[in-house]
């Protein structure tokens, strides 16, 4: 796909946030990430454009995780401030997962096209909460 493809997609998920009343920010080097209390999403610019597509999909997919009571119930836990324990660190590499998942849907009902860089994306992002559990005692 070319750039102009992938700016394309990038206004198609904008478009998606505005009517969900989700907000987003594209910042200079900031950490992507999903703010539950503001319903904010940040995606750093510096990325190229498909992977800022990834990853808002991603993001996006965190939104719909705490919209949904039952799941938002469920990984409450992770919002609370206190250390990270074997458990929690397991509930949010569950968390991500679906994350991820969710934004595969989203990019089909949306008609992004999704290749395997996605699921580099996805496995390279998931390997650190891996390797956090992993390095639990």
């Amino acid at each position: 796909m070319s750039y102009t493809d992938w700016n394309q997609h990038l206004t198609t998920l904008q478009e998606y946030c505005v009517n969900n009343n989700i907000q987003i920010v594209f910042k200079r080097g900031c950490q992507d990430g999903y703010t539950m209390k503001t319903q904010l999403i940040e995606i750093n610019n510096r990325r190229t454009k498909q992977n800022q597509v990834y990853i808002l999909l991603h993001e996006i997919g965190h939104h719909k995780i705490v919209s949904n009571k039952k799941l938002a119930k469920k990984f409450a836990t992770l919002n609370e401030p206190y250390s990270y324990n074997l458990s929690n660190k397991i509930l949010n590499l569950e968390e991500e997962v679906m994350a991820w998942h969710y934004g595969e849907n989203l990019a089909a009902e949306l008609g992004i096209e999704l290749d395997s860089k996605y699921q580099i994306l996805k496995a390279k992002c998931l390997k650190s909460y891996i390797d956090s559990i992993a390095s639990s005692k």
